[in-house]
């Protein structure tokens, strides 16, 4: 059984009705949201995802520049490492598990963004906190993998 994934409070509240705008199997290597409008909050999951397919890099409104900034940390319970790092908007793997959920998406400001992966069993886990420095509002989202994915994603979003 593999970990489970809660996005803490101070992220998702009762109050924010997520609703699903999306959900996909791409059967490919990237996935594009795209034409996201009047969200103030974004969140794209996938549980019990292929593990020879991990994630590689995401991207905000196709931006591949310097504008990420992230850190984070977690463990791998099965060689006992524990990581801390910087990085810009790629992941590291490990994700059977997965969510990205990105706030003040529908502004001009500076959009923060929280990443949760885990592995295929509870003893792998990483998060990640980061900030997106964009003065425009997300309106598409990019995720890519190593390899081809084919696992349903969600794009859940809270209307601004």
């Amino acid at each position: 059984m593999g970990s489970s994934i809660v996005p803490a409070a101070s992220v998702t509240t009762p109050s924010d009705n997520w609703v699903q705008i999306a959900a996909t199997n791409p059967a490919a290597t990237s996935l594009n949201f795209t034409s996201i409008s009047g969200y103030k909050k974004l969140m794209t999951f996938w549980d019990n995802g292929s593990t020879s397919a991990s994630l590689t890099s995401y991207r905000f409104n196709s931006d591949s520049g310097t504008k990420y900034q992230r850190s984070g940390w977690g463990w791998d319970t099965a060689v006992t490492v524990k990581s801390a790092y910087t990085t810009s908007a790629a992941d590291n793997g490990n994700n059977n598990q997965h969510r990205l959920i990105v706030t003040s998406a529908d502004n001009t400001n500076m959009k923060e963004f929280t990443e949760y992966v885990g592995g295929a069993t509870v003893s792998k886990f990483f998060l990640v906190n980061g900030i997106y420095q964009a003065t425009a509002a997300i309106t598409s989202i990019n995720l890519v993998w190593g390899a081809t994915f084919s696992q349903t994603v969600y794009l859940y979003g809270v209307a601004a």
